[in-house]
């Protein structure tokens, strides 16, 4: 194929080599403001998608008089006074294929005649009258009650947006004002608005929000926008049939988008009618007109001059207009945030790789780009203003926090001296050291430690009286610490000691100062030292070996700072006693440390060679020794973490077992995740395939797969959990006939399988349903095998249903055909941390990836260097012999 492929460019340009022909076509490719398809390759298009137009007229006919009043009070209130629109497909695509290249990911510029247009999240909120600014973060709600699905929806399992259509259309004249309004909320949002191709399931989120008090501070207009947005930014990267005609889909909202068009072009009269001139915009247009591609001419559009698209001042009072146009002024602008501009410059710079900016793109003439330039210096100088004055009250208060410890040190370094001085010196009635013994000939004898204790521990006790003929020896050996536990002869061997860092040789007769003191300049400065590295607790802790004296204990920080993860290894272990991170990943969504990230990219580009076929690492570097150990799986090539790194490539199943093994293993160790949830690893697919060819001859062929019995008791896999003590199952799935992964959430309580597919572009819903058939048809025998469903009886015969199949819509989708497998782990995580429903849109898997591989990396780096093995939570091998042992018997 290579071969081909460079005999081809050959042929078409025999005077330059291939590598230079790809970088002409690439710096092409980059040039903003041309058009992002060439006009010459400009495709057919065929639009699938048929939104209910009478929806606005069935609302309508359903509400009384007071029904209709309390709607418009609403957000959604204007809507009511919407005429038909009817969806002109070809006037879409046709300004589609008009959009041009900019840096700006969250703007769409089409070029009409001699101008340049926007579409943006702002002419959006304009048209619609939707609220687009806010946060749209639920989870405070999560666990709010749906009173609306209770009574209205109690005996459906799962809702579809044909059932809230049938329940509102079928509503008893006695139903309360309040429900009739919410339910039209419902019917409204989930046929009208949130358009799609086919009948679609009704979230429960959804169904929340319509119930909720608040339903009305909402951002809908920026839910509505995203996924509007998303279909049509993407709507044009399908590839054409055979016939040159691309087929795709448009869901969200497109009739605003089309409104837009009408609100942007002189096509009053021709293909629409403007009916008024008020606000929202949406209800100033009307059409029941069908257009064919063949009305409209390329010459029509060129010859078009776009409207300026301009709010009035009332309008901008509008209560869905106002933040969005303080947010917008407080923004930097370009051509006061006009957008019908002149078409700019060709710019010769290449287009960022992660173009996700919220500066509008630079398209005035070279007179208005200086003043640009100077707003954005002017910008920046005052934001590095405000970060010098955070550093400097940082810096104030990092310097009040220094004296504070130093004096807190030098307290303690006195106190410490002063107590040693009261041990160590000769007092009244006490003998100096050189002599052996007293004057009766008895030999001296070392203090008891009880007393030293006593002494420490009683503030009351005077130091400086002697007992008798007993004295206080002190000698500093090694920096150990100890005291005479029996009364002997003073001698080298059994002086007690202290550890305060003091090295010297003890002679028969120690050294002292003028003032009695054994203290000399070096021994002073050593103590310093010794007291500077102590650290300091809130409460002196004494240590074993010489109770009431202050010692140097390993740092443990408040409970507060200390990981989930954290295990605590006794004196009997061979490993250290020491804090051990179970897991690779935190709970929630907590980015690797800025220092770890370059470790890791420090190790990681070690012998990288990106252009290399192949094996991306020579040959010296591309080994990892010692291996990393990943639990179930041992890592020993770098050409893994390529694989997790870079956008070009697909997971495979390691990184998949991988992900999800440390998945569970963070659910199972952390004290903050409240879903009970496991998952499984790409064996379990692959043995459900297998059974499921087998299964629909012989309903008890899986009572022989063993190790797939084992999964769901908990058996099988590292770090496992048994299915009775958890409510959901997350599992990595590849597709069968399409090398593409998918998640598959199994909800044991509503007896369903839920699919995530970060493809719908080119994976469609059919096809998906067709290739989780058989997770759908063997899950429910595997758990009727093992006893934890029971079968039901149809005609007096054994029967298994298989489980419902919801695929889940409004995702985050993919830009490439490569990061499937890390959308599939970022779906799992926010299910487990139960933030699905705000999951980033779009979302960055370049910054997810890198992430990835620099947790993994870092657990694996922390294993080798603290040599231990926090993996050995599998189920034994004797647990697992027994219980197969005894199904055989």
């Amino acid at each position: 194929m290579d071969e081909k492929i460079a005999k081809r460019s050959r042929e078409i340009l025999p005077e330059e080599s291939p590598s230079q022909k790809k970088k002409e076509i690439m710096q092409h490719e980059a040039q903003d403001w041309d058009y992002r398809i060439d006009r010459k390759s400009w495709p057919v298009g065929r639009i699938m998608v048929s939104p209910k137009i009478d929806v606005i007229g069935k609302l309508n006919a359903k509400l009384k008089e007071s029904q209709k009043q309390l709607f418009k009070e609403t957000c959604f209130g204007p809507f009511l006074d919407m005429k038909d629109i009817r969806l002109q497909h070809q006037l879409i695509h046709k300004m589609l294929l008009r959009e041009v290249m900019q840096p700006n990911y969250n703007e769409m510029w089409f070029r009409i005649g001699e101008k340049h247009v926007r579409f943006s999240m702002e002419e959006f909120c304009i048209v619609t009258g939707l609220k687009c600014t806010g946060s749209s973060d639920i989870s405070e709600h999560v666990l709010a009650p749906i009173s609306l699905k209770t009574r209205y929806f109690s005996d459906l399992r799962a809702v579809y947006k044909k059932d809230v259509e049938s329940v509102f259309l079928n509503l008893p004249n006695s139903t309360n004002d309040e429900d009739v309004v919410k339910l039209g909320i419902l019917y409204l949002l989930s046929s009208y608005l949130f358009t799609t191709t086919y009948a679609k399931q009704v979230s429960d989120s959804t169904m929340r929000l319509v119930d909720l008090d608040e339903s009305d501070s909402f951002p809908w207009g920026k839910e509505l926008f995203n996924t509007t947005f998303t279909y049509l930014k993407s709507a044009l990267n399908t590839k054409a049939d055979d016939e040159g005609i691309i087929t795709y889909r448009l869901c969200g909202f497109p009739i605003a988008f089309q409104v837009w068009i009408y609100e942007t072009l002189p096509l009053d009269g021709i293909l629409c009618e403007k009916i008024r001139d008020s606000w929202p915009r949406i209800i100033n247009w009307t059409t029941d007109k069908r257009i064919m591609s063949s009305q409209l001419e390329d010459s029509m559009f060129d010859s078009f001059e776009a409207k300026s698209f301009e709010t009035c001042e009332d309008e901008k009072e509008a209560p869905y207009c106002i933040q969005m146009f303080e947010e917008a002024s407080a923004a930097p602008t370009h051509d006061n945030n006009k957008d019908v501009v002149d078409p700019p410059a060709r710019q010769r710079k290449k287009l960022s790789a992660a173009p996700m900016c919220n500066e509008p793109p630079n398209v005035v003439e070279s007179k208005e780009k200086e003043d640009s330039k100077s707003h954005y210096n002017e910008d920046i100088i005052n934001r590095l203003t405000d970060v010098q004055i955070k550093q400097e009250q940082m810096l104030h208060e990092m310097m009040s926090f220094k004296h504070g410890v130093e004096s807190m040190i030098a307290d303690f370094r006195k106190e410490v001296i002063e107590r040693f001085k009261q041990i160590s010196s000769p007092k009244a009635g006490e003998r100096h050291l050189d002599n052996k013994v007293d004057e009766k000939g008895s030999e001296f004898k070392s203090t008891n430690e009880n007393d030293v204790v006593e002494n420490f521990d009683n503030e009351e006790t005077d130091l400086d009286s002697p007992k008798g003929n007993e004295f206080v020896d002190v000698k500093v050996h090694e920096r150990e610490c100890a005291l005479s536990e029996k009364e002997q002869p003073l001698c080298e061997d059994n002086l007690p000691s202290f550890d305060l860092g003091i090295d010297f040789t003890p002679n028969d007769i120690f050294p002292r100062l003028s003032d009695g003191s054994f203290y000399t300049d070096e021994v002073l400065e050593n103590v310093d030292k010794t007291i500077d590295e102590v650290h300091i607790p809130d409460t002196i802790v004494a240590d074993q070996n010489m109770p009431g004296m202050p010692t140097k204990r390993p740092h443990k920080p408040n409970t507060l700072l200390q990981s989930p993860y954290l295990l605590n290894y006794g004196s009997s272990s061979d490993v250290p006693q020491s804090h051990v991170q179970l897991c690779a990943f935190e709970a929630g969504f907590i980015a690797p440390r800025v220092a770890d990230i370059d470790s890791f990219e420090k190790w990681y580009r070690e012998g990288h060679r990106p252009n290399k076929i192949g094996n991306k690492f020579i040959k010296r570097a591309e080994k990892i020794v010692p291996a990393f150990n990943f639990g179930p799986i041992t890592i020993s090539e770098k050409q893994w973490f390529h694989d997790l790194r870079e956008n070009d490539a697909t997971l495979e199943d390691t990184h998949m077992d991988v992900c999800f093994y440390y998945l569970r293993k963070m659910v199972k160790y952390s004290n903050t995740i409240n879903l009970r949830v496991t998952t499984t690893d790409c064996l379990f697919g692959s043995l459900i395939r297998k059974i499921f060819k087998t299964i629909s001859v012989d309903d008890n062929a899986i009572a022989d797969e063993v190790t797939l019995l084992e999964y769901p008791l908990g058996d099988y896999m590292h770090c496992n959990t048994p299915w009775r003590d958890i409510d959901h199952v997350l599992m990595p799935i590849m597709m069968e006939d399409h090398a593409h992964w998918i998640l598959g959430h199994f909800d044991l309580n509503k007896k369903c399988l839920n699919i995530y597919n970060s493809y719908d572009f080119r994976i469609k819903d059919r096809q998906l349903v067709e290739d989780v058939q058989a997770f759908a048809v063997v899950i429910p025998h595997l758990l009727v095998n093992i006893g934890f469903w029971k079968s039901n009886l149809v005609d007096g015969k054994e029967h298994i249903e298989p489980l419902d199949v919801n695929i889940i819509q409004h995702l985050p989708q993919q830009q490439n055909g490569f990061d499937c497998g890390i959308f599939v782990i970022e779906f799992a995580k926010h299910i487990i941390n139960q933030t699905i429903e705000s999951m980033p849109n779009p979302l960055d898997c370049s910054t997810a990836r890198i992430n990835l591989a620099t947790q993994l990396f870092k657990h694996g780096f922390d294993k080798q260097r603290n040599g231990y093995d926090t993996d050995g939570d599998n189920v034994a091998r004797k647990v697992r012999k027994a219980r197969r042992l005894k199904r055989g018997n």
